[in-house]
């Protein structure tokens, strides 16, 4: 009986000290599988650092709500590497860019559409120069809610990017035009219409000239005919609407012509 018992303590004794022996270099590699863990065993402290290699990372792992607001920067990203298909649908919003951090050879071709970008996420903060080429926008995609007021400056525009197709009827007005920027050869053909009334010894009147359909008056002119006062007998000129107005007096003893001239220019 006593020595039962005693056999029974050290058979006891001896399967606690060796739980109490196993360490590390006792599990041979490979041997703790996924099945050998149970569900939430690994946790953030039993991460080394750098640890997590791209290969460890499942396809779709990382969303939007893994990744802390301005953590990627341009560096980051190898070209071409956000396409269409990498995006969830408004998944792109403006806290989530550093400044400067979208580049052309970081976009795939057509990869931002309109569905791709939160109402005011792209403002010119976030656009490195020159960096919205056409080739990068999809047909449609810049609709006027998604660009913040102020957002497209002249520098953020590549060069010969604006053509006629780009602009809307209407929306180059004069204060868009720098002075001295519009010549002679940007203008259409200007007409010269000119009309004519006589007028009697010591009488005054006018006359008018209209431009024609198509053509809108840009300027005007008037004289009287007489070879000894010229257009001394001249009293004012004016316009109203599309019409050029002269009006005089003949202060001589015979009939005079009074002349108006309208400066019509081709639409």
């Amino acid at each position: 009986m006593v020595v039962a018992l005693l056999s029974l303590i050290v058979s006891v004794s001896g399967v606690a000290y060796a739980a109490n022996k196993i360490g590390t270099k006792n599990i041979r590699n490979q041997a703790v599988t996924s099945k050998k863990l149970a569900n939430g065993a690994v946790e953030k402290e039993n991460i080394k650092n750098k640890a997590v290699k791209r290969a460890k990372i499942g396809n779709g792992a990382i969303n939007t709500g893994k990744v802390a607001d301005q953590s990627l920067q341009g560096e980051d990203l190898i070209a071409g590497a956000v396409g269409s298909l990498q995006l969830s649908d408004l998944g792109v919003t403006s806290d989530k860019l550093d400044n400067n951090a979208v580049t052309t050879p970081k976009l795939a071709d057509q990869a931002v559409s309109t569905d791709k970008l939160a109402d005011q996420a792209v403002s010119t903060d976030k656009l490195a120069d020159q960096a919205v080429s056409t080739d990068k926008l999809a047909d449609q995609a810049v609709s006027t809610d998604k660009l913040a007021d102020q957002a497209v400056t002249s520098g953020k525009i590549g060069t010969s990017q604006v053509n006629s197709a780009s602009l809307a009827t209407n929306s180059v007005t004069t204060s868009k035009i720098s002075p001295g920027q519009v010549r002679g050869a940007d203008l259409g053909l200007i007409h010269s219409r000119t009309n004519t009334t006589v007028v009697s010894p010591g009488g005054t009147d006018s006359v008018l000239q209209t431009c024609s359909a198509g053509e809108r008056l840009i300027n005007g002119g008037g004289y009287v005919t007489s070879p000894t006062q010229g257009d001394k007998g001249l009293l004012g000129m004016f316009a109203t609407g599309n019409t050029w107005v002269a009006y005089g007096y003949n202060n001589t003893a015979s009939n005079q012509t009074l002349v108006v001239q309208a400066l019509c220019l081709e639409d």
